[in-house]
């Protein structure tokens, strides 16, 4: 986690990011920030694709429903793997844990990996939360002098609690839930415009669904892919 006890534009220490967040940084002042909020060491968790063994480096693909990044291991010498590697195991679509530093190489955000290990999904939802949380304390500063700034963040968090109280669940949502989970689940991978064809459903339409049982944890959905993974 950061360090908040210094100035916003010397905070030191990890901070927790997601993909989405990443693919925003822009170059300032020699600098990769986002929402004027320097980024550099960073920690993010996700799930393991396309492991690759190179002669000078290991990548791993991490995937945490925001986005896509691969994650660049460099080895010392041909002899000596990554230290940071060590202890690691490979599972296709598991939830791992990665620690690294975001570089700008030839305008394009690279991770190089300093820390890879295997996790769990209750990780993977904390690390959610701990984005939330820390990103939001980032960024308070920024806000303080809007006057209504805190009528705005009490307004935002009664309307979500209104909507968490109302209760009640989508007949329609579940019902294509229900299919979509049994297909998928028979499967285990399935191109989204192949279960659009099973279910009957328009792609878009479904897309929409997908998006939504992504967040809710319940499969991987893949949209550079646009494949659908059981967990």
């Amino acid at each position: 986690m950061a360090d908040y006890s210094k100035g916003k534009s010397e905070k030191e220490g990890l901070i927790p990011v997601t993909c989405k967040i990443l693919k925003n940084l822009v170059k300032k002042d020699e600098k990769l920030e986002y929402m004027n909020v320097p980024v550099g060491e960073i920690v993010i968790v996700g799930f393991a694709f396309n492991y690759l063994e190179q002669e000078t480096k290991i990548s791993v693909g991490i995937w945490d429903q925001t986005g896509y990044f691969d994650v660049s291991f460099f080895n010392k010498n041909e002899s000596e793997t990554h230290s940071g590697l060590e202890g690691y195991y490979h599972v296709d679509k598991g939830v791992i844990k990665i620690i690294g530093k975001v570089k700008l190489y030839k305008d394009n955000i690279k991770i190089d990996g300093a820390r890879i290990v295997n996790s769990n999904f209750n990780e993977f939802v904390y690390h959610k939360l701990e984005v939330i949380s820390d990103w939001h304390y980032l960024t308070n500063e920024q806000n303080q002098d809007d006057d209504n700034y805190h009528l705005k963040s009490n307004n935002k968090q009664k309307n979500n609690a209104e909507q968490i109280l109302s209760g009640g669940k989508d007949p329609i949502k579940e019902k294509i839930k229900k299919e979509c989970m049994d297909i998928i689940s028979r499967k285990g991978q399935i191109q989204v415009n192949e279960l659009a064809n099973e279910t009957g459903l328009n792609e878009i339409e479904l897309t929409k669904y997908l998006k939504a049982f992504n967040s809710e944890g319940l499969l991987l959905y893949n949209e550079t892919s646009n494949e659908v993974y059981s967990l």
